[in-house]
């Protein structure tokens, strides 16, 4: 499941993605680290693009609880109650 976290991420800079979706490397980074089984993800924002960053790291979140509940709806409802409907 890391692993594809991972590709998840790496996809938020392909630039076939549109725009809302895309995250510019030249403004911000994610990564992800997974430090015995807590997996964090982290956005470094590039030239004080302070809003930018906000804005990009919201969808993330948005865009990999969509990606979990269509995938993992398991997970989801065992680790953080959601609801599986």
């Amino acid at each position: 499941m890391y692993a594809e976290l991972k590709r998840f991420i790496q996809q938020r800079y392909d630039g076939e993605l549109p725009e809302h979706r895309r995250i510019d490397r030249k403004r911000a980074e994610i990564t992800c680290s997974n430090r015995r089984g807590n997996v964090s993800v982290t956005l470094k924002v590039k030239n004080d693009q302070y809003a930018y960053g906000v804005n990009k790291i919201v969808n993330l979140v948005h865009d990999l609880f969509v990606h979990l509940q269509d995938s993992y709806a398991d997970y989801l409802a065992e680790n953080f109650d959601a609801p599986q409907e």
